[in-house]
C-alpha cells in the first residue's frame, strides 16, 4: 500500500476533501488485498497473529496449523476422536496435523467447544473495538465537533469505508459463499450430544471463510491505524487480509489459506465461464454465474442442459441462469406452446409445475447486432410479441415504437 498523505496524528492537516479522497484510495486497496489469491508469507502472518493475541493480554498459541481449505477445517471441528472417520470424509488433512491434534483438548466436535475458547476468539476479534475507538482523535468521535475536520465528515468517512467493503466483500462475496445461511455459535443450542446438524457444519464453514465476513468491521480499525496512530488491532487487521479463515484457541490456532482461485465479474460478483468461481487447495469450491451458485454442467456443458435441470434448479435465480445458458434451446426443451409470432420475435407459454403461477410466458428475440437469441420471461397476461417486447423496455404497447429499440 502506498504511503498515506499523513500517518501521524500530530502531523495530520488533511482537509475534509483530502480525507474523503484518501479514504476512497485506502478502501480500494484494502478490498483488493482482501480478495487476493497470491500465496502469502506465512511466517509474517503468524507474527501478526501473535500480535493480536498479545494486544488483548493473551499468550500466543503454542501451535499454528495452516490448512488448505474449508474441508479440512470442517473435518477437524466437527469430528470426534475417530480420525479414520474424519479422514474418510475429507482425505486431504495432512497426517502431521492429524497426529499433532489427536491429544488436543481444544479440537473436537462443535458440541464440545468450551466457552473459554469461544471467549478467546471473541476477545481477539471483537474486543478491540472499544479500546481502539477510545484512543481515536477527538474529531473522530461522533459526539465531538472540530472546525478543522467536523464530526459529520468523520462519520461520512467511516460509513463510506465500512459500507464499501461490506458491499463488495460482504454482500457480493460472503453472501455468495453461503454466509447468509451460516449459523454462529450462539445459535447452536439445538445441537445435542452426539447429534450433528447442518448448523454445526455451517458454523465450521464460517470459521474457514470468516476473513471475508470480518473485513468490513476491521476496515475502519485498519484505517485509523494507518492514518492516525497505531492501535491494538494492527496485528489482527493485517493477519485477516492474509488468510481466508481461522479458528483461534488458547493453545492451537487453525488458519485456512487463501483460495487458489477467486474469479469475479465486472460487478464484483463471483463468476466464471470456464471453471469454479472459487476454488481452494483442498478441493472445496463451487461454480457461479454472476453471483449465483450453479452446478458444474451449467458452466462447463450448457449444451447438455435439459428440462429436468431447469425444473430441478435449487431456486429462482439458479433457474434463471439455466434458462440463460440454454439460450434458444430453452423453449424447445421445455416444450413451449406457440402463442404469437412476428418479425421481432416469438411468444411462448411454458408449463412450470414448481412455479407459483404454474405457467410462464417467454418472448424469444434476436439481437440484431450479434444475431444472438435471448429468451425473456414476461407476465402471463401478455398476449402478443409486440406487447411483450414493449414490456421488456418498461413501456405499454401504446408507448412502444420499434424505431426506439436498441
Amino acid at each position: 500500500m502506498e504511503q498515506p498523505l499523513q500517518s501521524h496524528e500530530e502531523e495530520r492537516k488533511l482537509t475534509p476533501a483530502q480525507m474523503k479522497a484518501e479514504a476512497a484510495h485506502f478502501t480500494e486497496e484494502y478490498i483488493q488485498r482482501q480478495l487476493a489469491t497470491e500465496p502469502v508469507d506465512e511466517q509474517q502472518a503468524e507474527v501478526f497473529l501473535r500480535q493480536a493475541y498479545a494486544a488483548v493480554g493473551l499468550d500466543p498459541p503454542l501451535r499454528v496449523f495452516w490448512l488448505d481449505g474449508p474441508h479440512q477445517l470442517i473435518a477437524l471441528l466437527t469430528s470426534d476422536d475417530d480420525w479414520v472417520s474424519a479422514e474418510e470424509r475429507f482425505i486431504n488433512i495432512p497426517e502431521a496435523i492429524r497426529d499433532s491434534l489427536k491429544d488436543s483438548d481444544e479440537i473436537g466436535p462443535i458440541k464440545d467447544k468450551s466457552s473459554v475458547l469461544n471467549s478467546i476468539d471473541e476477545k481477539i476479534t471483537s474486543g478491540m473495538q472499544e479500546s481502539v475507538e477510545a484512543r481515536l482523535p477527538k474529531d473522530f468521535k461522533p459526539y465531538y465537533y472540530s472546525k478543522g475536520l467536523g464530526w459529520f465528515v468523520s462519520l461520512e468517512v467511516r460509513w463510506n469505508i465500512r459500507e464499501s467493503v461490506r458491499d463488495r466483500i460482504g454482500r457480493r462475496i460472503w453472501d455468495s459463499l453461503g454466509g447468509g445461511d451460516t449459523i454462529r455459535y450462539s445459535e447452536l443450542s439445538s445441537i445435542k450430544e452426539g447429534i450433528y446438524t447442518d448448523a454445526a457444519l455451517n458454523y465450521s464453514r464460517w470459521y474457514s471463510m470468516r476473513a471475508y465476513d470480518e473485513a468490513s468491521d476491521l476496515a475502519c480499525l485498519h484505517f485509523y491505524d494507518t492514518y492516525f496512530a497505531p492501535n491494538e488491532a494492527h496485528g489482527l487487521t493485517h493477519f485477516n487480509q492474509m488468510v481466508s479463515g481461522y479458528w483461534l484457541g488458547k493453545e492451537v490456532a487453525l488458519v485456512v489459506r487463501r483460495p487458489k482461485a477467486l474469479a469475479l465479474d465486472e460487478a464484483g460478483r463471483l463468476h466464471s465461464a470456464t471453471g469454479k468461481a472459487i476454488a481452494y487447495h483442498d478441493g472445496w469450491g463451487f461454480y457461479a454465474w454472476h453471483g449465483v451458485q450453479v452446478d458444474e454442467k451449467v458452466i462447463l456443458a450448457p449444451e447438455t442442459l435439459t428440462r429436468e435441470d431447469f425444473l430441478g434448479g435449487r431456486n429462482v435465480e439458479a433457474r434463471r441462469v439455466i434458462q440463460e445458458r440454454m439460450g434458444e434451446r430453452f423453449v424447445w426443451e421445455l416444450e413451449g406452446t406457440y402463442i404469437d409470432g412476428g418479425p421481432r420475435g416469438v411468444l411462448y407459454e411454458v408449463t412450470l409445475p414448481r412455479d407459483p403461477e404454474r405457467v410462464a410466458r417467454y418472448v424469444q428475440v434476436q439481437d440484431a447486432s450479434t444475431d444472438h437469441y435471448y429468451v425473456l420471461r414476461v407476465p402471463p397476461t401478455i398476449q402478443t410479441v409486440a406487447e411483450a417486447i414493449a414490456w421488456t423496455f418498461g413501456l405499454s404497447l401504446e408507448e412502444y415504437h420499434p424505431a426506439q429499440e436498441t
